[in-house]
């Protein structure tokens, strides 16, 4: 795609050394969210084909007892990735002599905004593992037409860092009124949850153990 080299030629044009530094720094430390996520998101999407409704579309939601533990799961990993990102980032760069104040207020943005994605994936592995992969495709390349003009013009405005911050979350914005507007079940009321919640939970963290294999 176009998108990454222009990209690339407006981060360098707008970020100064130390910047772009800093740019790649965060870029690394964000990319430890794998670790936190041990394959949970593909797990979800592997259990929801065999709790979709048992009607005569093949990509029913499934029942919300799995939704609840889902969203549970990915939340959770969401804030132990914040936590712990958070304060291991802001130690390296009093660490490395780059605790400004500024320096510091960027990157707990950007571990926001990321662990705000990251607990929306598991609704967005819901709906994918419910047979709708097309749709699923589509919103992410949507998401992309989202972020990058964001990103850019806050980058030609000067935002520095906080251009992708706010990119990120602009898209977290945009998938989640997606499926707010065209998924509202994927919000249970507590009503509505049934008595599998353990079951389930049990079975997605076999699931995910299974899959962290890969991650070790």
């Amino acid at each position: 795609m176009v998108l990454g080299p222009v990209g690339s030629v407006i981060i360098v044009w707008t970020l100064t050394a130390e910047e772009q530094g800093l740019y790649y720094l965060f870029i690394s430390l964000v990319a430890l969210k794998s670790f936190f996520d041990l394959g949970a998101s593909a797990a979800i999407s592997q259990m929801t084909p065999h709790l979709c409704g048992k009607s005569e579309s093949a990509s029913d939601i499934p029942e919300p007892d799995f939704i609840k533990v889902a969203v549970q799961w990915m939340n959770r990993v969401a804030q132990w990735f914040g936590l712990v990102c958070g304060i291991f980032g802001i130690a390296y760069l009093h660490w490395t002599g780059q605790g400004t104040v500024l320096n510091q207020v960027m990157w707990i943005a950007t571990v926001v905004t990321t662990a705000l994605t990251g607990a929306q994936e598991g609704r967005l592995q819901i709906v994918y593992g419910s047979g709708r992969i097309d749709e699923i495709s589509k919103l992410r390349l949507q998401s992309l037409l989202v972020q990058y003009p964001v990103q850019w013009l806050l980058l030609l405005g000067g935002a520095s860092l906080f251009s992708f911050s706010a990119a990120a979350f602009a898209v977290f914005l945009f998938q989640r009124m997606f499926l707010r507007r065209t998924y509202p079940e994927l919000w249970p009321s507590i009503e509505a949850a049934g008595s599998r919640q353990e079951d389930l939970r049990s079975e997605l963290g076999a699931l995910v153990r299974r899959a962290s294999l890969t991650y070790i």
